[in-house]
């Protein structure tokens, strides 16, 4: 029984050194602070949609002084990044290319964890493996006349369950669930950067939140990747 419970211990700690290798300490850090992230409520769509018309209407008033200071008390984001560059007068190409790369660079990070998640579950059963075969060398060795045949193969059973369950209730919906919010992140960040040229292209704000709720009805199909990324990278 004690071997067993090792080995399993064994098996959880190769997995989190299988991650540790794919990524240095401080990257490993960023990546626990993703997964935390999704325990919390995903973006929602229509919030975006209404700050990115509230934001046209002080822009179609022309009330600079107070989107200059609602751009001093937002946090770091994709709309303010935008809507920063439409303040510096940036050129409609300049700001798609800038509001694409931010937001290319942050979902960088997600599709990185995702596929590094992907790599460990695929590894999963060949880390059960190897320490199920481990433990059956050290139960063997250990055995004696009253050892059942069970009893020397259970810690290897266990190893094999264990990872099997790991795999099942633990990275199979982590990755389920960092592609659900990938997806929709990417939605969104279409939506704002569409949102934003349409304020620099001085759109009235009822055309603005016509468009972009059209959009967002129709996000599954036009949306699932950033438009403007594949655009820049072909370019």
């Amino acid at each position: 029984m004690v071997l067993s419970v090792l080995t399993v211990t064994s098996l959880v700690a190769s997995i989190f050194i299988y991650l540790f290798i794919q990524c240095s300490w401080a990257g490993l850090k960023t990546k626990l602070r993703l997964l935390k992230q999704l325990r919390e409520e995903a973006p929602n769509e229509q919030n975006h949609i209404i700050h990115l018309v509230a934001y046209s209407k002080l822009w179609f008033r022309k009330q600079f002084s107070i989107i200059d200071q609602e751009l001093e008390k937002m946090d770091s984001s994709l709309i303010k990044t935008g809507l920063a560059a439409v303040r510096e007068e940036y050129t409609h190409d300049d700001l798609k290319t800038v509001m694409a790369w931010r937001a290319e660079r942050e979902q960088q990070t997600k599709l990185t964890l995702k596929q590094q998640l992907e790599n460990c579950e695929r590894n999963l059963l060949n880390l059960g493996l190897i320490n199920g075969v481990v433990a059956l060398l050290l139960s063997s060795q250990f055995a004696d006349e009253t050892s059942t045949v069970g009893s020397i193969l259970l810690p290897c059973l266990c190893a094999i369950l264990a990872a099997l369950l790991i795999q099942t209730l633990v990275f199979n919906p982590l990755i389920e669930k960092l592609s659900t919010r990938i997806a929709k992140e990417s939605r969104i960040a279409a939506l704002s950067i569409e949102g934003v040229s349409l304020i620099h292209e001085k759109k009235t704000p009822a055309m603005i939140r016509e468009l972009l709720e059209s959009m967002a009805l129709g996000a599954d199909i036009r949306a699932q990747t950033l438009p403007f990324v594949h655009q820049r990278k072909a370019g």
